[in-house]
């Protein structure tokens, strides 16, 4: 995950709070827990023969991880001196990761057991995790119960490490967050023994899935994040203009931006805004912020030119600034007429709050693209390695990223489905007075989403310096070409930076 950043500093209080909550909501991380993964570590880089490079990283708690191409190829585990958040006893040498215990066959017992679950989010209290995801786990499971842990003061992930807190499942958005700490566990003997069909999730977010784990499964999504583009229908109406529709072209709505873009009363109104950092993560070329195999930012090429151009444009219509952080335009002076964000029931949720008379249509395609919506992110239960209930984990992991549960959670809660069958969603929101049916939100969800790339270490290096560029383009400091190159090289020398720390 790419943490928000508005390109030009500090944010006011009322535009942070908006980003943090939106950020929140969606991918379940918070600043803090941005800041951690941006702690001090050293890193050893080894490149072989064939063009694979490992990395070994150190953090100031002692804690060693070694990625190989991008963060699912994993060469080692922790030191010896930490006891891992998700381990119950130390580990002996550095040399692979422990074995895990099969399971030959299904647990059936009902025997009470308590799963300790810990999720990457501040604030979030037990009784907030029981009506999100515990209700419906005890329905299903009655004999479970569960002792919840955020991310808070005390409780960071690698405070829990360094207090040998024994833990069963971890919600998080961000991989590192596992994978620096050798927490991720291969599901795949619990996948065969309980016989779960991974083929019932949406072919993007299964391809996610395995480029996360290199093939293996450490967990499952108990639900999708993705982009939208919202609208102001009260704007829309004041000006005489048609709404968007689904299924629309970027120069349908660069046209729109035109005909909405105007000063009226002493007010300029904005015919299009967007949070870059959302776009770009879920960018529909599928392009990718570092090359896994070179460790290299990849800025400077066709397709973040083309992504650029075509978002920079609409900042040249006469009277349509690029605004890096517009949620307080669009928000709270309701003078934004289009808005591409994150697609979520909390995004939605905060605009019904706001009294916006909002309204959404899927992400529009990029030219070249017909018919391929935004990336997905995708929040997983990861089941931990050393879980003195393994088997009980799983099953819980495993019904949150069932269709029996999502068809639930899209109803009651709003949560986008990660299924590929997709009457999973045809209630959606139902039961979300927040949401309005008659909003028919569940169409802005796109047939096709774009392929997911690899993620590696140093993507939010990269993320800044395209934010930076961006903003060059779109203000007309500097031409496209100039932009990517300069921000690539600015890039790159991060990276190297913090490979020798």
């Amino acid at each position: 995950m790419v943490a928000v950043t508005n390109g030009k500093g500090a944010m006011g209080k009322e535009e942070a709070a908006e980003e943090h909550r939106m950020r929140f909501c969606i991918y379940g991380d918070t600043e803090r827990n941005n800041r951690q993964e941006e702690r001090r570590f050293c890193i050893r880089v080894r490149r072989y023969s064939d063009g694979s490079e490992v990395t070994q990283r150190r953090n100031r708690r002692g804690q060693s991880g070694m990625f190989g191409n991008g963060i699912g190829k994993k060469w080692g585990v922790v030191a010896c001196s930490a006891v891992l958040a998700f381990v119950a006893a130390a580990c002996g040498g550095s040399g692979g990761a422990e074995k895990e215990t099969k399971a030959a066959t299904p647990v059936e017992d009902n025997k009470p057991v308590q799963l300790t679950v810990w999720l990457n989010s501040s604030g979030y209290t037990h009784e907030r995790f029981m009506e999100t995801f515990g209700n419906y786990i005890v329905k299903k499971y009655p004999n479970v119960s569960f002792q919840v842990i955020s991310s808070d003061k005390g409780t960071t992930l690698p405070e829990l490490v360094a207090a040998g807190t024994q833990l069963d499942l971890m919600q998080s958005s961000s991989p590192n967050v596992i994978l620096d700490n050798g927490m991720e566990s291969d599901l795949t003997d619990l996948i065969q023994t309980y016989k779960f069909d991974l083929n019932q999730f949406d072919p993007a977010v299964l391809e996610a899935m395995k480029l996360l784990g290199n093939g293996k499964i450490y967990g499952f999504p108990n639900g999708i994040a993705t982009v939208a583009l919202f609208y102001n229908k009260d704007l829309f109406d004041k000006f005489g203009v048609n709404y968007p529709t689904n299924g629309m072209t970027w120069d349908q709505v660069y046209e729109l931006a035109q005909k909405m873009t105007r000063n009226e009363g002493g007010v300029q109104y904005l015919g299009f805004s967007e949070l870059l950092n959302y776009l770009a993560s879920g960018n529909q070329m599928s392009q990718g912020y570092v090359d896994p195999k070179t460790g290299k930012a990849t800025l400077n090429n066709d397709n973040w030119r083309k992504f650029v151009d075509n978002f920079a444009r609409f900042h040249r219509i006469p009277g349509n600034e690029y605004l890096a952080s517009p949620v307080n335009a669009w928000q709270k002076e309701q003078r934004v007429a289009m808005y591409a964000s994150q697609f979520g029931a909390a995004a939605m949720t905060g605009m019904t709050t706001a009294n916006i008379n909002w309204g959404v249509v899927s992400l529009p395609e990029m030219a070249g693209y017909p018919g391929i919506g935004p990336g997905v992110q995708i929040p997983l239960f990861y089941v931990t390695k050393n879980s003195k209930n393994r088997d009980w984990a799983f099953k819980v992991a495993s019904f949150l990223g069932s269709a029996e549960f999502q068809r639930e959670a899209a109803a009651k809660v709003g949560s986008i489905s990660a299924m590929r069958d997709r009457s999973v969603m045809i209630d959606y929101a139902k039961d979300v007075p927040t949401i309005p049916v008659a909003k028919k939100a569940a169409e802005a969800v796109p047939k096709t989403f774009a392929k997911p790339f690899p993620v590696t270490l140093y993507d939010s290096y990269v993320t800044k310096e395209l934010v930076t560029a961006f903003g060059e383009v779109a203000t007309g400091v500097k031409d496209t070409n100039t932009a990517l190159r300069e921000a690539e090289e600015r890039a790159n020398k991060a990276i190297e930076a913090a490979k020798v720390k």
